[in-house]
């Protein structure tokens, strides 16, 4: 994926997950503007995929480390269906 406006200047989504120095609700914030980026542009469904993996680890990640944000949803699923 190339880096684009508004993705923070992330090339990989996964990059945003490791970057614990940015709150949870910060890298949620850029994951979900780059998917609707690439919703909105026609994505190929392989960079949707990416982006919902990162969003995904994101929210296990959250759990996992005990971030009790109360953002982070129980059944770890943010993609509109």
């Amino acid at each position: 994926m190339k880096p684009e406006v508004g993705t923070g200047g992330f090339v990989e989504p996964l990059a945003v997950v490791d970057r614990t120095d940015l709150d949870y609700e910060t890298r949620l914030a850029i994951l979900q503007e780059w998917r609707a980026r690439l919703v909105r542009d026609g994505a190929p469904e392989a960079e949707l995929t990416e982006v919902d993996g990162a969003i995904q680890a994101l929210e296990v990640g959250s759990r996992v480390q005990g971030d009790q944000s109360e953002d982070v949803p129980d059944d770890y699923d943010t993609r509109a269906r």
